[in-house]
């Protein structure tokens, strides 16, 4: 029998998620374990759509926990060598940027109500984004860092900046 690492499948930051979880079934508990509130990214729907999309390093940002320690206790179950590594920043800015102003707010979406029915934000949010003019700001609620969808926008040049606020709700701030 091959061992994972001569399958060729090492855990990494960038492995996507059902990836790791369809390479490796007998992680999923330890992955539901590490990361409680990821529990839904292990279900067939929405999990199927979210854990496409998603790494394992921000797995750990949406689930607020260390980069280094999931790591390596994933990779403990698979029997990978630990491994170890520089951690990286928090997606949560903890000062607002020049830019956000919020008279420049033109969308206002909550997606909670979209994600408990298993419907991913992604679709809407960047089909609205490309109906915006330059310096508009497109504001997402959530309950956790977007870190997917985050990354999607930068990698489409927007200025993000979330913030959470005191009741636990992470604000999403995406500028054209």
């Amino acid at each position: 029998m091959k061992t994972e690492i001569e399958k060729g499948i090492l855990i990494t930051p960038d492995t996507i998620v059902s990836v790791l979880l369809d390479s490796f079934p007998q992680i999923k508990d330890a992955f539901v374990e590490i990361l409680p509130r990821l529990r839904k990214f292990t279900e067939p729907f929405p999990g199927e759509t979210v854990a496409k999309v998603t790494t394992i390093r921000q797995a750990a940002i949406i689930g607020e926990v260390n980069l280094s320690d999931l790591l390596n206790k994933l990779r403990k179950v698979t029997g990978q060598e630990e491994i170890i590594m520089q951690e990286i920043e928090n997606e949560v800015n903890s000062k607002k940027p020049d830019w956000l102003d919020m008279d420049k707010v033109v969308v206002d979406y909550d997606a909670e109500p979209d994600l408990q029915a298993g419907i991913h934000p992604v679709a809407k949010v960047t089909a609205e984004m490309e109906q915006l003019q330059n310096g508009d700001i497109y504001l997402l609620r959530t309950s956790f860092i977007p870190a997917p969808l985050i990354d999607m926008m930068k990698n489409k040049n927007y200025t993000v900046f979330s913030e959470r606020n005191q009741s636990g709700e992470v604000k999403t701030f995406i500028r054209k």
